[in-house]
């Protein structure tokens, strides 16, 4: 009898304690993403020069498109090596220039014109007539080599 009233004791103390109310508990997390500034830089193919040509538009254009912050810039350099004739171990000179004819050496692309991918730069090799005169038979091979970084904008 005794382990029968015990038996009937727990099973009420079982059911007082799972009748009790349960507070529930809340909690958040916090999600950050993150887009980092990137861009394309996309410069003119290989462009053969005829000799004798004062002014030959390089084959395709400079531009750069990408999504940067708006306190932003992507700088673009141009630094020319000589056109070298391997053979006669002589160089040919040239500049670049814009289609303006203005020498080219750099261009800023801001994240609104990164975005709209509108700004292209033509740009052309030029080369005075005195050079061709003065340039000994044989190949000329150059290269123009572009740089791109991201700059902050002044005052930002």
């Amino acid at each position: 009898m005794k382990k029968r009233v015990l038996a009937g004791i727990m099973s009420v103390m079982m059911m007082t304690t799972t009748a009790l109310p349960v507070s529930a508990q809340e909690g958040s997390t916090t999600v950050k993403a993150t887009v980092d500034s990137t861009y394309i830089l996309t410069v003119p193919a290989e462009t053969s020069i005829t000799y004798g040509a004062e002014n030959t538009l390089l084959s395709g254009k400079l531009k750069v498109t990408g999504n940067v912050l708006p306190t932003e810039q992507v700088m673009v350099t141009a630094s020319c090596g000589s056109l070298h004739n391997a053979v006669q171990n002589t160089d040919l000179t040239y500049a670049l220039k814009d289609e303006q004819s203005v020498a080219f050496s750099s261009a800023m692309w801001s994240e609104t014109e990164l975005r709209g991918a509108a700004k292209e730069i033509g740009l052309k090799i030029y080369i005075a007539e005195d050079a061709w005169r003065q340039a000994k038979a044989g190949s000329y091979t150059g290269t123009i080599t572009f740089n791109a970084e991201i700059e902050t904008v002044c005052g930002n």
